[in-house]
């Protein structure tokens, strides 16, 4: 794992070894090692949500107000940290990816529908009906590419963060602030919501993977290497 910005509580600080997926959260981190499949979690220690249960997970997701979720390799998904609206209290069945929010949390289910629990003050908890295949819970909203390339999204839309552009992506991931971004499936990212910083002016691809913050964006490229754009105050922007 390597790990660049700013620090408050060491969560850049990553630890030695193997992982297969990371995520971030406010003020500190998790992954899940390669060799078992546990999840580790480092930074501010007193984040409920860096009590990682034990157990070998597939895939996790770190919210930012102190709950994460991870889905274990039965595919069911356990939710642990703050339970305040009910966030950390996921529903049975089975789920092939998990997203978790502010006070809410949303999963992918093995069919295709999307399930959410938690807040749901601006209707963030309530996904629509169809077949998806990927998505991202953020700030009161979430986002998720449907089977034929549409991006639905759904919940808070004060700046437009939840009205998607129309074409056929690949992936979509939201932000904690006020803006999401997709991956086009030529490869090209398109961002949208509330400009600040560059950051819904991503650089152009091709591209096989994104994810956004609270006012940037970063991009896996296709020939391995990552670019960043948008808020650079504390060099999240700056890859090694």
């Amino acid at each position: 794992v390597s790990c660049w910005g700013g620090s408050l509580s060491a969560d850049w600080d990553s630890p030695p070894g193997d992982f297969i997926q990371v995520s971030l959260g406010f003020q500190y981190t998790c992954g899940i090692r390669r060799n078992d499949g546990q999840i580790f979690c480092w930074g501010y220690d007193g984040a409920p949500g860096t009590n990682a249960p034990s157990g070998s997970f597939i895939q996790l997701s770190v919210g930012y107000a102190e709950h994460a979720c991870g889905i274990k390799t039965n595919r069911e998904i356990e939710c642990w940290g703050s339970n305040s609206d009910g966030q950390s209290t996921p529903p049975p069945g089975l789920f092939i990816q998990v997203g978790a929010g502010i006070q809410h949390s949303c999963g992918l289910k093995m069919n295709g529908e999307i399930e959410c629990w938690g807040s749901d003050a601006d209707g963030q908890a309530t996904p629509p009906t169809g077949s998806f295949t990927q998505l991202s819970v953020g700030y009161g909203y979430s986002c998720a590419v449907k089977a034929n390339g549409d991006i639905s999204c759904w919940g808070r839309n004060t700046m437009g963060q939840a009205t998607p552009p129309a074409g056929s992506f690949l992936q979509v991931s939201v932000s904690w602030g006020s803006f999401s971004c997709g991956l086009k499936s030529n490869g090209e990212i398109e961002c949208w919501g509330n400009e600040q910083y560059a950051n819904v002016t991503p650089p152009t691809g091709p591209f096989t993977q994104i994810s956004v913050g609270g006012g940037h964006g970063c991009g896996l490229r296709a020939n391995g290497e990552i670019a960043c754009w948008g808020s650079n105050m504390y060099g999240q922007a700056t890859p090694p």
